[in-house]
């Protein structure tokens, strides 16, 4: 068995868990065709934000 090296984080901020805990709602909604279609502004702009802020991180 392969084993990935153990990553270390700090706990989410303050609102971050909250933060977390939307873009997952959205994603199983999405995933499981469970929303309105099509998504409401508001989760497209999170899912937006969301991706910008990896891209940057991935940088």
């Amino acid at each position: 068995m392969i084993r990935s090296p153990e990553v270390h984080c700090a706990p989410p901020a303050s609102g971050a868990r909250e933060d977390i805990e939307e873009i997952r709602r959205i994603r199983n909604n999405v995933m499981h065709f469970n929303s309105s279609d099509p998504l409401p502004r508001t989760d497209v702009d999170k899912i937006r934000h969301l991706n910008k802020l990896l891209r940057e991180y991935g940088e």
